[in-house]
């Protein structure tokens, strides 16, 4: 089984929020179009023996949260700093990041249409019923 240091994992998402050119992170970059999001919040929390992060922001490019999350895996198994995060967003060359996660595990968890609704959004539990 894989540990995982959650903390220095937060600390590494954090290094993401804000508005940027996430042009690192999506795979088949388009070079017509505007790869500028916001990425609000990003949390990472356990539930029992799970890991889950969840983002949240004002769109996101093709495979963006999944490159994200390997990158944020990679820091949490101790094979790269959070600084190397950083790194990576302010590089906006995807051949910087890491391996895209697998698809399996992802949820949409919910569409925000009023502009601050997401801020009293409780990431609480996982997004499907775990029996652990």
């Amino acid at each position: 089984e894989e540990s995982l240091d959650v903390q220095v994992m937060h600390e590494a998402a954090q290094l993401l929020l804000g508005t940027h050119d996430f042009s690192a992170f999506p795979v088949e970059l388009d070079p017509t179009k505007d790869h500028v999001r916001t990425l609000y919040r990003m949390e990472v929390k356990t539930f029992g023996p799970l890991v889950c992060m969840c983002f949240i922001g004002n769109g996101f490019l093709y495979k963006m949260v999944r490159s994200m999350t390997g990158a944020l895996l990679e820091v949490g198994r101790g094979r790269m700093t959070p600084e190397r995060v950083g790194e990576m967003l302010a590089s906006r060359n995807r051949s910087m990041a890491k391996d895209t996660a697998p698809a399996n595990g992802l949820f949409l968890m919910k569409v925000f249409y009023q502009e601050d609704e997401w801020q009293s959004f409780e990431f609480d539990r996982p997004p499907f019923h775990f029996m652990g």
